[in-house]
């Protein structure tokens, strides 16, 4: 603990307040006087550790002042003991409410101040190491997302120069084996880039700041778009897809609505095994527009159909032997579709498969 703790004895009685400061002292204090409220407001910029309050004062009586100490964000820890010869429980109410820690009763025990006003500067102490040690984390971890915003907008650099050159080697090449695996790694690279984009817009949406564009959307075309996005991946793993789409349109971001399907039919690619039938549909329920993205798989467990749309599930998924929601995808989909207006959940039988459905007003 520190040393020279300074108390400032609030008490409009002259003697009252030289017998406090003579007992204090004999404990090594530095005791700094005022006679009332407003003295005592103005003293408190000196850098003071505790504050020993006189209830019954003329101009400004103890619980004002404690109020006012409370009212200031930097003095809102600041040890508060109200001394008084009030004693209804009514009297303690007031003072808890006004910001006091403890109370002593009038006439005082100098054994009880001197435990009592100890035992506090020590519970202080404790609590500005605390915040000492939050601010240092909260410092670091300013750090780490920092850094983490640069790599991201970094890997957003490098995917690009790799599409694009990808995509010139499809485009350009006569072999159909070199086109062949230049498709696949644009699809590798843009599920990675997916990845990149979840994490970014997690984060925008965590602090308030993505924007909620509103936009005629035609949902057949988007859901269209990204199953033939995803063909050569559905073929590779020899899955069925069937679809069932009607003529919708919301109103939403399209590239915000063509991620959040890329997302759903993705997870329903990685985590199935080969020859899976996977159905997509669209359609209107109650002025609502509805997509579904269902699938023949292993299912999942009811205990963990709201954990996998979780931030950083993972862990605990896989302990449970729950192959679904192992990234931010799943996360990227609720927060978008909620806020939207919207509502996104899983049905699943385990051994009979799951069925991820989002629905928005059209």
């Amino acid at each position: 603990m520190k040393e020279n703790y300074r108390i400032l004895v609030v008490d409009d009685a002259k003697v009252n307040r030289e017998v406090l400061a003579q007992e204090l002292a004999e404990s090594g204090y530095e005791v700094i006087p005022a006679a009332s409220g407003p003295e005592a407001l103005d003293l408190l910029e000196r850098g003071i550790d505790l504050v020993i309050l006189d209830v019954i004062m003329p101009e400004m009586d103890g619980f004002e002042v404690a109020r006012r100490i409370r009212a200031n964000p930097r003095l809102r820890s600041l040890p508060i003991v109200m001394i008084t010869a009030l004693q209804t429980a009514k009297d303690r109410v007031d003072g808890i409410e006004a910001g006091a820690d403890d109370f002593i009763s009038k006439p005082f025990n100098a054994l009880e101040l001197r435990a009592r006003v100890k035992a506090l500067l020590k519970i202080s102490e404790y609590y500005r190491k605390l915040e000492e040690s939050y601010e240092t984390i909260h410092a670091l971890q300013q750090m780490k997302d920092d850094l983490m915003d640069m790599l991201i907008h970094d890997m957003g650099d490098v995917l690009t120069l790799i599409i694009g050159y990808m995509s010139e080697i499809r485009t350009k090449t006569a072999e159909e084996s070199v086109r062949r695996y230049a498709q696949k790694s644009l699809d590798n690279a843009f599920v990675l880039r997916n990845m990149r984009d979840n994490l970014l817009d997690i984060r925008r949406m965590e602090e308030g700041r993505l924007p909620i564009i509103r936009e005629p959307c035609n949902l057949r075309e988007v859901v269209e778009e990204v199953a033939a996005q995803f063909e050569m991946m559905i073929q590779e793993k020899d899955f069925k897809l069937q679809t069932d789409l009607k003529d919708l349109t919301v109103n939403m971001e399209r590239a915000i609505l063509k991620r959040i399907v890329q997302n759903l039919l993705l997870n329903a690619i990685k985590h199935n095994a080969k020859g899976t039938t996977i159905t997509m549909t669209a359609d209107r329920e109650d002025l609502r527009a509805t997509v579904a993205v269902e699938d023949n798989g292993k299912g999942i467990p009811s205990e963990l159909r709201d954990k996998i749309f979780e931030k950083f599930a993972q862990a605990d998924l896989i302990k449970k032997g729950c192959k679904y929601g192992k990234g931010l995808g799943l996360t990227f989909c609720r927060l978008t579709v909620e806020a939207y207006g919207g509502r996104i959940w899983v049905e699943s039988t385990p051994g009979r498969g799951s069925r991820f459905v989002f629905e928005v007003p059209d």
